[in-house]
């Protein structure tokens, strides 16, 4: 593992190198001169001892003895002299290097900068040798001066954008910020400029679990921002509160914040500081707040990443550097590797899976004589390939086997299994598809096939051809937009790439030429059904009925006991081991380091995961609900059940619901299978609190659900009494059928209960619009929030 200094060192020998080759040259002389002289002496050091041992008798009276010594000391002083030039000429040389230094340094930082990517991604791995090439290639090719100050600055300048552009290329849009942040920090923590503290504080947050200071302006400022607030510095809180102007921090709030200064004593902060009280008060604001912070450090050049170029990533490339595309839900690459000059018989290509491995193998093996090019698809399908991709890679592409035109395309999902040298030795990319209904319609105009003149324009009924082709481009735009808001956009990734977009083009186009009449059904059941009201939106609704008994309780009290019990006991048990680690009494095992440097970073570490009910809290807002669940068990064991279920507080919802379910159906006689419930006023049925509407609201006074009030994503239900009741009874009119998720990922799997993991029941809430206009705004109930 190379280290800093190290690093520096062999950075300032390179640029020393280029850019005083001379003095360079001498130094290196200086060095061999020097160990040359060294040997002599070591030489005469033993020629006297050799003198002095085979002397008999007065040493004065030998004379081959004395003429040993006395040409020893005469070639003594020539080399001592030798030695004392040469060490006055070595820091002459050295003085003029250092001027230098602030290259190295500033190298030295972006190096490690881009090397901390891979924990982000482990697609984003980069080589030393690829490092120090761009690093030769800047020190060419950024402006001369004979001003060593403004000759630094130019290489520094070059060398900075040169980094930033091409390891932009690798990454994927979420992350190209965050690196240019990551390179402003390093370079101002290397000038000492970044307090550590404030920047773990910004990435991490608060880790608050009791915050003694009353929240003073409830009505707008949340306790999760109050207690970040008040962990960010207890007096400066103080002051702030006990003045009791807050109108001034409430014009804040719902201004343009990264705009405005802030709010009475913290208007003086600066930098990561302002952005951290930022981060309390208004999260949402903290991506321009960031852009802001970044372009006044670094310069705008930093927060436009460059487009994505593959004619200059192919330049950039050689016969024995792959050329990888990092792949995204709804980009395919192919098209214009073939467009980039070298289609038909010149390509070849093949996705990987169960026996391609030596099919791939034997195409590479033709095309490395051919001077042709192979794209390998979808290496993520075959990772029990990929150590015979590695191997190929490394023994078999090579330059005194391979034809200088060839070239090996790799396409891939992010994937841990991919061999990480070929990773570091390729030219990675990412191409994901445009952002906004307008740059993805535009994309796909000007895609094959239909930028192609003669497809266009050549179909037989062209009125409805581009009219259908409007639309299908037009719904491949809104499934692309759709991803970008996560598990609220589509529950299960919806896939609809380029490649069926092109597909269902010449569908189109064949089928209108064909027939007479438009064959409406049969383009619709081809491009791919799409119902409205599918699982992909809301998930599985699969309705498991619910009420409550108190033999079923009392048996789901001892399942939530268990599960709970076995929870605390492996926090209990690591947090004790890692404490004794940190003194010293105990072996800090791989495992126990990892649970350290997740609480570090204020994550929930992944042994108290394993056996955790499902939650995407931080460690802080984790910890305070286990708490909290603890609480409510002990009252639920001291004074039986409550009156109103906390249903988010169980460990496993789905036992508490099916013993409830199963009670009304032995009670009443009904099938099982043919129960449901609703929120009215029942008579029989369970009170449960806990839910979480997320994409609308409760309208309080009207009792139905309604829009979100501005800046609210999410509101909590009022108490929700579940009745249960034979489904050929209820009417399901004026409602909206809303599934329950345990967590905001809204997605999980089948577990050997039968049960999802993450997906609860749905639940009818009155509605006074239809259940589509919810179903397009992706509404759910959540047990518990992230934060």
């Amino acid at each position: 593992m190379i280290t800093p200094l190290g690093l520096q060192d062999q950075l300032l020998g390179l640029v020393a190198a280029k850019e005083k080759p001379d003095l360079e040259e001498q130094k290196n002389q200086l060095i061999v001169e020097s160990a040359a002289n060294s040997k002599q002496l070591e030489e005469l050091e033993d020629k006297i001892l050799e003198a002095l041992s085979s002397s008999q008798g007065n040493i004065l009276e030998d004379e081959t003895a004395i003429e040993v010594l006395s040409s020893s000391k005469v070639l003594s002083q020539e080399i001592s002299e030798k030695q004392r030039i040469a060490s006055v000429t070595e820091r002459e040389i050295d003085e003029t290097r250092q001027g230098y230094r602030p290259v190295v340094e500033h190298s030295s930082v972006l190096f490690f900068c881009v090397s901390d990517l891979a924990n982000v991604e482990p697609m984003y791995q980069f080589s030393l040798s690829w490092f120090l090439n761009l690093y030769l290639q800047s020190i060419a090719q950024s402006a001369g001066s004979d001003h060593l100050a403004v000759r630094v600055a130019n290489i520094l300048d070059h060398f900075t954008a040169a980094v930033y552009s091409n390891v932009c290329r690798a990454l994927f849009e979420k992350d190209k910020l965050l690196f240019s942040l990551l390179l402003t920090v390093g370079v101002m923590r290397a000038k000492g400029q970044v307090n550590d503290l404030v920047w773990r504080f910004l990435l991490t947050g608060g880790v608050t679990l009791d915050n003694p200071h009353p929240n003073p302006a409830p009505e707008w400022l949340t306790e999760k921002a109050w207690s970040e607030v008040s962990d960010i510095t207890t007096s400066a809180v103080t002051r702030v509160w006990e003045t009791g102007n807050t109108t001034s921090s409430v014009r804040h709030y719902e201004s343009e914040p990264y705009a405005e200064p802030l709010p009475g004593p913290w208007r003086s902060l600066l930098g990561l500081q302002r952005m951290v009280v930022l981060r309390c008060l208004r999260p949402d604001k903290l991506v321009p707040a960031v852009q802001e912070f970044i372009a006044q450090h670094m310069g705008r050049t930093f927060i436009e990443p460059p487009t994505f170029d593959l004619a200059r990533s192919y330049s950039d490339s050689n016969c024995c550097s792959p050329l990888i595309f990092v792949l995204s839900p709804g980009s395919d690459p192919t098209a214009g590797v073939y467009d980039l000059g070298m289609g038909g018989t010149r390509t070849q290509t093949i996705s990987l899976g169960q026996g391609q491995g030596p099919i791939a193998a034997r195409m590479v093996e033709v095309a490395l004589r051919d001077g042709t090019w192979v794209v390998l698809q979808n290496c993520h399908l075959a990772t029990s390939w990929m150590p015979m991709l590695e191997k190929i890679c490394e023994e078999t592409i090579t330059p005194e086997n391979t034809h200088p035109d060839f070239r090996l395309w790799l396409t891939s999902y992010p994937s841990d299994r991919f061999p990480v040298r070929v990773l570091q030795n390729g030219v990675k990319m990412t191409n994901e598809p445009p952002k906004g209904l307008r740059a993805n319609l535009l994309r796909s105009y000007l895609s094959d096939p239909v930028s192609d003149p003669t497809f266009f324009s050549t179909s037989t009924n062209q009125h409805v051809w581009q009219k259908l082709l409007f639309g299908l481009c037009f719904f491949h735009a809104l499934v692309q937009e759709r991803r970008t808001y996560g598990p609220l956009g589509w529950n299960i990734p919806y896939e609809f790439n380029e490649s069926d977009l092109r597909i269902s083009m010449r569908q189109i186009q064949m089928f209108l030429d064909e027939y007479e009449e438009i064959p409406l059904e049969a383009l619709t059941y081809l491009t791919g059904y799409y119902d409205k009201n599918s699982s992909a939106l809301t998930g599985k609704t699969h309705t498991h009925t619910h009420t409550q008994t108190h033999t079923h309780t009392h048996t789901h009290s001892f399942i939530h006991t268990h599960g709970i019990c076995r929870l605390t006991q492996v926090v209990r048990r690591s947090l004790i081991s890692v404490r004794r680690a940190l003194k010293g009494l105990a072996v800090m095992s791989a495992e126990l380091e990892r649970v350290l440097d997740s609480m570090l970073v204020g994550k929930v570490p992944a042994m108290w995961a394993a056996k955790s009910y499902p939650s995407l809290k931080p460690l802080g807002g984790y910890v305070s609900d286990l708490l909290t669940r603890l609480r409510c068990l002990q009252d639920w064991i001291d004074n039986g059940p409550p009156s109103v279920f906390w249903l988010s507080g169980f460990f496993f919802t789905q036992s508490f619901l099916t013993g409830v379910s199963q009670n009304f159906a032995r009670k009443h006689a009904t099938p099982i299978d043919y129960i449901e419930q609703f929120t009215f006023r029942p008579v029989d049925g369970v009170f449960v609190r806990g839910l979480f509407l997320e994409g609308a609201r409760w309208d309080r006074e009207h009792m139905v659900i309604a829009e979100s009030s501005p800046k609210a994503l999410l509101d909590s239900l009022p108490i929700v009494w579940l009745k249960p009741g034979e489904s050929s009874r209820f009417l399901h009119e004026n409602i909206y059928a809303c599934p329950v998720y345990k967590t905001s990922a809204r997605r999980g799997t089948l577990s050997t209960t039968g049960h999802s993991t993450n997906y609860v029941l749905s639940i009818e809430l009155p509605s006074d619009r239809p259940q589509k206009h919810w179903i397009n705004r992706g509404v759910a109930c959540l047990c518990q929030l992230d934060d």
